[in-house]
């Protein structure tokens, strides 16, 4: 008699953690109504949106059931080999390391394969083909155990029905996928087997010990949540994701807009970003320039007559709010910027976002 499914769930924690993850995953996406063209990987999403975060997302995510149901019935016939028994948490950890490697691994080799095929081979339609589900992984797990148990007579059941030899298992399972589901993305499998075979026969990636493996998720994590933020898909109201330099619309935006974006990334903006009139720009430029270089020099200024007499060794005083005239203040941005209504009259000294710097604490 088999294990019962209880004990199989406290024996081998690490398949039944993957297992909660893709079912939670799939509830959820089932919960939200969402498309595969939402989370799913492609060679153009990738590479030209920079949605660097789908290949990750996109592996443990599922929308057919039967899809769901194949994967996780393959990785606990996976569990005895790739999991042993017995030996917690050192294999319960290993397991988990590998796991992770062939994830990256393998959207590594499916985006490389799909470069292969845009660029050289001319098969445009690639580009925007979607990928997702656990397969990828899946398969590079069935080539490292098949390598590793070649000449010991591992044996690999296919949905409980069917025992094979484990050398032809990953070639047969991906000739039933394509069959079950003719929408698989044969690459995206194949790619699972490539990376098998690269971490076992190169060993490149042999010291990512558990630190190593540690420090390696968390950066992970960082440009997940980096991506989605930039994108708006979480919300970060306390911090403020500014959009690709060639992603700005410079076209549609008002000449204010336009204005503070360049102050922000310090005028640094790539050609293509540019608006077709090149005197706009550089009246933009000039405007941006003149205006920062004028407050500059004002708050410079302020500090400087407010120092003087400590300098000096003669009583401070407190300088009110008014000092600068109207005039004075509006001196210092040029007459264009003053006409289009860029920048509005100057009343008082520019505030810092620390504090005006006219509100000096009084001497004691």
């Amino acid at each position: 008699m088999g294990v019962p499914l209880h004990l199989q769930v406290v024996i081998h924690p690490a398949t039944s953690t993957i297992t909660g993850v893709c079912l939670g995953v799939w509830l959820w996406l089932l919960q939200r109504k969402l498309s595969p063209a939402a989370v799913g990987l492609n060679y153009h999403s990738f590479v030209a949106d920079r949605q660097w975060w789908r290949a990750i997302i996109s592996q443990i995510s599922h929308f057919e059931l039967l899809h769901l149901v194949l994967n996780v019935s393959s990785l606990w016939a996976l569990a005895a080999q790739a999991e042993p028994a017995g030996q917690w948490p050192v294999a319960s950890l290993e397991y988990l390391r590998i796991s992770v490697l062939l994830l990256l691994a393998s959207a590594a080799v499916c985006l490389v394969l799909h470069h292969v095929a845009v660029v050289f081979l001319g098969q445009d339609r690639m580009r925007h083909t979607l990928m997702v589900g656990y397969s990828c992984v899946l398969f590079g797990w069935m080539t490292l155990i098949a390598w590793r148990s070649h000449g010991h007579g591992a044996r690999f059941g296919l949905l409980g029905m069917v025992s094979v030899p484990m050398a032809v298992a990953p070639f047969l399972l991906l000739l039933v996928t394509q069959a079950l589901l003719p929408n698989a993305s044969f690459l995206g499998h194949l790619s699972g087997i490539l990376a098998g075979l690269l971490l076992l026969f190169t060993g490149c990636l042999d010291w990512l010990t558990p630190y190593w493996m540690a420090c390696l998720l968390f950066w992970v994590a960082i440009g997940i949540c980096y991506g989605l933020a930039l994108e708006g898909r979480i919300g970060t109201s306390y911090i403020r994701m500014l959009p690709y330099s060639t992603d700005i619309n410079i076209e549609g935006r008002s000449e204010a807009a336009r204005t503070a974006d360049l102050m922000e990334r310090g005028g640094a903006v790539l050609e293509s970003a540019r608006p077709a009139s090149g005197t706009g720009y550089l009246r933009e430029m000039a405007v941006a320039t003149a205006a920062a270089v004028g407050g500059a020099a004002t708050t410079l200024q302020t500090w400087l007559s407010a120092l003087r007499p400590r300098l000096h060794g003669g009583p401070s005083r407190r300088l009110p709010p008014t000092t600068m005239s109207q005039s004075n203040a509006n001196a210092n941005i040029p007459h264009t910027a003053a006409s289009a209504g860029i920048f509005p009259a100057i009343t008082t000294r520019p505030a810092l976002p620390w504090g005006n710097p006219s509100a000096l604490p009084p001497s004691q």
